[in-house]
């Protein structure tokens, strides 16, 4: 189950920014936990950012970090773009053959 504890809308960014508390055995899976934010908050599972899932040793809570945004066009041009390990791996290989 996860809980809401803190929600502060952030219009520069055009989103909200969410801290919640979720209780598991294990750390919670990160679409799972956009697909829990996205139904209380009322909003598309695509529209969600999670920034971090942090868990402390032994306990069962699991603070978690997210945005929300208004639409999937603000977040892609927001959100930072994930690097390919493919890409990043050929690049020093190549380099180093010239």
């Amino acid at each position: 189950m996860l809980k809401i504890t803190q929600q502060k809308r952030n219009e520069l960014f055009k989103r909200d920014e969410v801290s919640a508390i979720k209780e598991g055995l294990q750390t919670p899976k990160i679409d799972e936990t956009k697909a829990e934010i996205a139904g209380i908050l009322k909003k598309d599972a695509g529209t969600i950012a999670v920034k971090r899932i942090k868990g402390r040793f032994g306990s069962r809570q699991f603070i978690v970090e997210a945005y929300a945004y208004d639409n999937a066009d603000i977040m892609n041009r927001t959100e930072p773009k994930a690097k390919s390990k493919k890409a990043d791996a050929g690049a020093p290989a190549e380099e180093a053959k010239k």
